[in-house]
């Protein structure tokens, strides 16, 4: 497995997540992902207004998409980026903000 560093604190509240990812691996060092589409991808999801932060959208997703319950984590990173798509024949722009969590223990 790689090496990993930290992100100390919480993530800031004034930031707009549109994603929130888990990075699980299995126990013999294999990167557990989705398949969807024909595409992997990293589990996890869209924050709804249900959710009371980060974490339980977090938690809700890895249990709707991988089918695992989360026991322990840590905040791995924040990616913001800026993402380019022609959406009904026009040039989409967005900011992309989006959490990365290393989820360190789970049970399926």
């Amino acid at each position: 497995m790689g090496v990993f560093t930290w992100v100390d604190g919480n993530v800031p509240s004034s930031l707009e997540v549109r994603q929130v990812y888990g990075l699980i691996f299995t126990s013999d060092g294999r990167m557990l992902l989705k398949l969807e589409d024909g595409k992997y991808a990293f589990a996890g999801g869209t924050p709804e207004s249900f959710d009371k932060d980060m974490v339980d959208t977090l938690k809700r997703e890895l249990l709707e998409e991988v089918g695992i319950e989360i026991l322990d984590y840590n905040l791995f990173d924040v990616i913001s980026t800026n993402i380019k798509w022609i959406y009904k024949d026009e040039l989409v722009e967005t900011k992309h903000i989006a959490i990365l969590y290393l989820i360190k223990d789970y049970i399926k």
